[in-house]
């Protein structure tokens, strides 16, 4: 599971498209593989400590598999961010997982991407 943030370059534009603004301080967590029983607990603990970033991505981009608990530590992520102020967004997720959201209307919940340069553009023209 990567967890990069923002002073370490996710995309070679992201300073340039957050602009050095405080508020557009971007936080990236990107996981790996798959994304269920097994591998929640490491997620719920990586994206718990990007609570308190103003904008937080989940990049699904390397995400190739997600079950009901992945799904449900996703949800609760998102919720995390948001009651600490933030905001959150979802990028890039492969067929399986994408169906997975549409199916459930993860995109009700947060804003869902289709890549990682569309959510940095989105992120600097709302900051």
């Amino acid at each position: 599971m990567n967890f990069l943030l923002g002073d370490q370059r996710t995309a070679d534009d992201l300073e340039e498209m957050a602009g050095g603004d405080e508020a557009a301080r971007v936080a990236v967590c990107c996981p790996e593989g798959d994304l269920d029983t097994c591998t929640v607990s490491a997620f719920r603990e990586g994206a718990a400590a990007l609570c308190g970033w103003p904008w937080v991505i989940f990049d699904l981009s390397r995400l190739t598999f997600m079950d009901s608990v992945g799904l449900g530590a996703l949800i609760g992520a998102i919720r995390r961010v948001r009651e600490a102020g933030g905001q959150a967004i979802v990028c890039a997720p492969r067929r399986p997982v994408g169906r997975l959201l549409r199916t459930v209307g993860l995109d009700r919940i947060a804003p869902v991407e289709d890549s990682l340069e569309v959510t940095l553009r989105r992120i600097h023209t709302a900051s």
